[in-house]
């Protein structure tokens, strides 16, 4: 305060309010305690204001309702929820490559023998039992044409179906990602 001279931070009270120009006496600064946090630390919860006269009635004006901490941390929040909701949506653009149009669903799945038709059940069984343990993981290999795709496809819509947020995609686009960060720094 001393740098600017207190009576000109005193005068800075009729460039926010200047309508109190000529009606305002006995015009003093002064410092409170921030009421969300109340902390007393220099500058951290002191809000800064005048307190003034007009004729026997005296104000308060502060020049904000919280701290710049208690400002900070709102605005930190704010901020994290909205990268948050970036990285949702970055996720769900990026991995979520199921297209409408495709069909794949367990109705729709034609088993060849009874190994695919175990893998069918174990799968809608694997679903059926998510939302009490979804810690557990399926596993599926087998020989091209089997239908380990469909199943993926189908246990990723049933789940997401379900109110689970899901992310499908194939290895090849997951590896064509995984390759396109090659010698860019990333």
């Amino acid at each position: 305060m001393d740098i600017l001279g207190e009576s000109r931070l005193e005068n800075f009270l009729f460039k926010v309010k200047p309508e109190l120009i000529d009606r305002a006496e006995n015009v003093k600064l002064i410092k409170e305690e921030c009421p969300q946090c109340e902390e007393s630390q220099f500058n951290k919860g002191q809000l800064f204001g005048w307190e003034y006269q007009i004729g026997e009635e005296k104000f308060k004006y502060l020049a904000d309702q919280v701290c710049t901490s208690c400002k900070g941390q709102v605005l930190s929040k704010e901020i994290t929820l909205e990268m948050s909701e970036k990285r949702k949506q970055m996720l769900i653009e990026n991995w979520w490559h199921i297209p409408i149009d495709d069909q794949s669903g367990f109705k729709n799945y034609q088993s060849h023998n009874q190994v695919t038709n175990n893998a069918k059940s174990v799968a809608v069984d694997y679903c059926k039992a998510f939302k009490d343990q979804p810690e557990i993981n399926l596993l599926m290999m087998g020989n091209p044409g089997t239908g380990k795709t469909h199943i993926a496809k189908a246990v990723a819509r049933t789940l997401k179906h379900q109110g689970f947020k899901v992310g499908y995609i194939s290895a090849v686009d997951l590896f064509n990602k995984i390759k396109a960060t090659f010698d860019n720094g990333e």
